[in-house]
């Protein structure tokens, strides 16, 4: 077999350039055990109603409103990733010192003006007609505008409810229409789910802004096997939570809107001020509407040849990347001067597949030949950083459905989990990478001193 790489580069104001591609639980209804899919829908709704909240954050949160605090861009920010976002969905991941999530920003582009994009997210009596999986939903208003939503969600054999506080705030002369909070209603509220919606107006659409934090890590049941066996994990679910309500807005915005607005065009934009702040997500669709590719920009105190050093290091993975539980050399073949046998472990599932690729002074292409990924693609590329000593991307494209009836059920109960998947594992591998090659650059040389 002869493979054929697309080695491109990276623009750092057009984002990564695309692969190419090469060919809480409430209760139970009825009796048995839970059993492998039943630990599948338990995670659903861990994920989608997780509850809790942080000591820490509680402090954090007592200056004034108990919610957790969110940080925002400025509206001129927001408005600059238009062009961008004509291509692909943007987030930014931050993470507090410790690795743990601290807020979830997603950034989308709606097809609707924000006045229309608004009103879909607070007409929540509606949500069952167009949001997936809501069967129950419940408005009950209070003082000042703002009204609590009671909602219900099932999967099947489990369902999950709570109560979301929507509160509008002040016009703001710069959005295009006034900003909405949403927090949870836990003890004290805000500590477990706390967003910010923003809405601004570019051409005759919405560059809408959600700002988020989502508690995890009290989520029970097979949630927190998950984030404990891979810490990384989290910030991949909590954007599932984040991300679901999203891009059902957006949708049920777009079709109520009707014809497509004027547009603002395709083009280039700088998005440093994302990566002072965090890793940043693009997050590429298909015709069909699936998740065809996902790219991750971080910074690195690290050199670029120590990153380069550590990529090519497939062999040695294992001692360094959470989940990769084997990692070794294998014979080369006709066209394919590199092979790796490797295998990605997670609770319930495993990926084996030996991968192939190519490197340059500058970046690693791997390609899936054989096993359960085999299609799969991973791209590396590390330059000199701006702000950073370095900066990373890894782009890759990967069906894990493809290779794991449980993953399948999974997306089939809620599509968006491939978001978090997807997400989710590429940060393993970025950060396992990242924190090898700064913990060596940090070291002192063999034999100083």
């Amino acid at each position: 077999m002869r493979l054929s790489f697309d080695i491109r580069s990276c623009d750092r104001r057009s984002g990564p350039a695309p692969l190419i591609q090469p060919r809480r639980p409430r209760r139970a209804v009825g009796g048995g055990g839970v059993g492998r899919l039943g630990l599948v829908l338990l995670a659903v709704s861990g994920v989608l109603g997780a509850g809790g909240s942080l000591p820490e954050r509680r402090a954090a949160a007592a200056l004034g409103k108990t919610a957790v605090p969110l940080r925002t861009f400025s509206p001129e920010q927001v408005r600059s990733l238009a062009p961008l976002l004509r291509q692909s969905d943007i987030t930014l991941l931050e993470s507090e010192p410790s690795g743990r999530l601290k807020q979830v920003s997603l950034f989308t582009l709606v097809a609707a003006p924000p006045h229309v994009v608004r009103a879909v997210l607070l007409d929540a009596a509606k949500y069952t007609e167009f949001v997936r999986n809501f069967v129950a939903s419940k408005v009950t208003p209070r003082t000042g505008g703002s009204f609590e939503h009671s909602y219900q969600l099932s999967y099947r054999v489990y369902t999950i409810d709570g109560t979301h506080l929507y509160v509008p705030q002040p016009a703001d002369p710069q959005a295009g229409a006034p900003p909405v909070e949403v927090m949870d209603q836990d003890d004290p509220p805000g500590t477990a789910r706390h967003y910010r919606w923003e809405f601004h107006s570019v051409a005759g659409a919405t560059v809408l802004a959600v700002y988020g934090y989502t508690d995890m890590f009290h989520s029970g049941g097979v949630i927190d096997s998950l984030i404990k066996r891979v810490p990384q994990l989290e910030h991949g679910l909590a954007l599932v939570s984040q991300g679901a309500l999203v891009l059902a807005m957006k949708r049920q915005a777009e079709q109520m809107y009707g014809s497509p607005p004027l547009m603002p065009a395709a083009g280039t934009a700088g998005y440093d001020f994302l990566l002072e702040r965090g890793l940043v997500g693009f997050l590429r669709n298909s015709a069909d509407g699936r998740l065809s590719e996902v790219s991750l920009v971080d910074r690195s105190s690290a050199r670029p040849d120590v990153l380069l050093d550590n990529i090519k290091r497939m062999n040695a993975w294992s001692t360094f990347i959470p989940t990769i539980t084997k990692s070794a050399d294998s014979p080369p073949r006709e066209g394919i001067p590199m092979m790796v046998d490797l295998v990605q472990s997670l609770p319930l599932v495993s990926f084996h597949t030996l991968f192939g690729a190519r490197t340059t002074n500058s970046s690693v292409d791997m390609y899936g030949v054989e096993g359960d990924l085999r299609g799969a693609r991973m791209r590396w590329d590390v330059m000199p950083g701006r702000g950073a000593e370095s900066q990373v991307v890894l782009r890759s494209s990967q069906q894990f459905d493809r290779a794991s009836l449980i993953i399948r059920q999974l997306y089939k109960l809620e599509p968006l989990f491939e978001y978090g998947i997807n997400v989710g594992l590429q940060l393993v591998f970025l950060r396992g990478v990242k924190m090898r090659a700064e913990q060596q650059s940090a070291a002192p040389p063999q034999g100083a001193g």
